[in-house]
């Protein structure tokens, strides 16, 4: 997951990239809780998670987790704090969750 985080951040600019490393957060944070049923579910989603992604990194009116918030989110899961690992993921999602749902 450190690898990920660090790619992402290192890619900057480079909107592509930092879509790709963040996916692969995505990913090796569900691999690592391994539990077959969550990465199933997962890779069933993956597609349209990516999607979102994307969507947060283009569309400047939609709220985009920051480098900073996935940092949170990994700090908390490397201490293995599962309570701020559950707040960090709540603070990173929510904000882009709410705004995505509220255009419907």
């Amino acid at each position: 997951m450190r690898c990920t985080l660090d790619a992402r951040r290192d890619a900057g600019m480079d909107l592509s990239q930092r879509i790709d490393h963040d996916e692969r957060f995505h990913h090796a944070m569900v691999a690592s809780a391994r539990n077959s049923a969550l990465s199933d579910l997962y890779a069933y989603f993956s597609r349209a998670i990516r999607n979102t992604i994307e969507r947060t990194e283009i569309d400047l009116d939609l709220p985009e987790p920051t480098q900073a918030d996935h940092e949170a989110l990994l700090q908390a899961i490397e201490a293995g704090d599962t309570e701020a690992a559950e707040s960090a993921a709540r603070h990173l999602l929510t904000p882009s969750l709410t705004a995505l749902t509220s255009e419907r």
